[in-house]
């Protein structure tokens, strides 16, 4: 029994280190094919060009419409874009929370973040709306301290001040 025991146990070894093994080469398959620059770049170029032709068009449409208007036919435009892809990803089953509190404020606050950025457009110059777009990251990370009690590390040899200094003198 006892011998019946270390056999059926070390089947089981065998079998999970089998199982564990194939789980390592398929991520590390998917890893080789998540891991392509040249289709990061363009992805990333791609959004930003869609991303600056929706900023010109707002700003154009903001003399001749309400701004919750435009707000409303891109928001539409985008859920529609959206229900697409996600019935391709599987159906509306993937889309269930365990969480809708929280992902109704984060909804609250993305449609309060969109109005606010239009209004900027509408008032401001499109060039310095855009600068201020780009300054996002460093607010975020700098919010990041007292919101999500994260400390943030200098690398060795770079000073953030005279980093940040050039940045905004670039910027400006």
């Amino acid at each position: 029994m006892h011998n019946c025991r270390k056999r059926t146990s070390f089947r089981f070894r065998f079998m999970l280190s089998q199982i564990k093994r194939k789980a390592d080469l398929v991520t590390l398959a998917q890893t080789q094919d998540l891991n392509r620059p040249a289709l990061g770049i363009m992805f990333v170029l791609v959004g930003m060009f869609a991303m600056s032709i929706n900023d010109m068009l707002i700003k154009q449409l903001s003399g001749g419409y309400p701004l919750h208007q435009i707000v409303f036919t891109r928001s539409i435009f985008g859920i529609l874009f959206s229900l697409a892809m996600v019935q391709a990803e599987g159906g509306l089953q993937i889309l269930r929370t365990r969480n809708p509190w929280l992902h109704a404020t984060r909804g609250l606050l993305i449609v309060t973040s969109n109005m606010a950025y239009f209004t900027a457009l509408a008032v401001l110059p499109l060039a310095n709306t855009a600068a201020l777009f780009f300054v996002a990251p460093l607010m975020i990370t700098l919010l990041s301290i007292p919101f999500l009690a994260r400390i943030i590390h200098q690398p060795p040899g770079i000073s953030f001040r005279r980093t940040g200094s050039a940045g905004l003198t670039a910027a400006f």
